[in-house]
């Protein structure tokens, strides 16, 4: 059961396509899209893919992103200040993440990684 789809996302200068899918709303995903393009517009991110993509993927999820914060790119990213951890399924087994020299399984990525992380407060800078 379900009502599968998908939106594809191809960005300059790539040729992989991402696809965004969705389970419950396939047959609905051309509305989705004619939405997502304007709220794009509307924000003034059509010609930003990061952003735009983004802004596709919350309207496909009914997530509330605003107009900056997040951004989904492909093939290589559109900013970045740290090491990027890629996550890498070979057919469908459990992927396997590449972080640096190393590769982790998942349980191995929880384990090193999966520490809650206390955030600081955005107005005072405290933790």
């Amino acid at each position: 059961m379900g009502d599968r789809g998908n939106i594809g996302i191809r960005q300059p200068h790539e040729e992989v396509t991402l696809f965004l899918y969705t389970h419950w709303s396939g047959s609905g995903v051309c509305h989705t899209l004619a939405d997502a393009l304007r709220k794009c517009t509307e924000e003034g991110r059509l010609e930003d893919p990061a952003y735009a993509t983004r802004i596709i993927f919350d309207t496909l999820t009914g997530l509330r992103g605003g107009s900056t914060g997040y951004g989904i790119s492909i093939g290589s990213p559109c900013d970045n200040e740290h090491e990027i951890p890629i996550v890498v399924w070979e057919n469908h087994d459990k992927p396997t993440i590449h972080y640096g020299q190393g590769q982790f399984t998942p349980e191995g990525w929880i384990e090193a990684y999966g520490q809650q992380i206390q955030m600081p407060d955005s107005v005072t800078g405290e933790v």
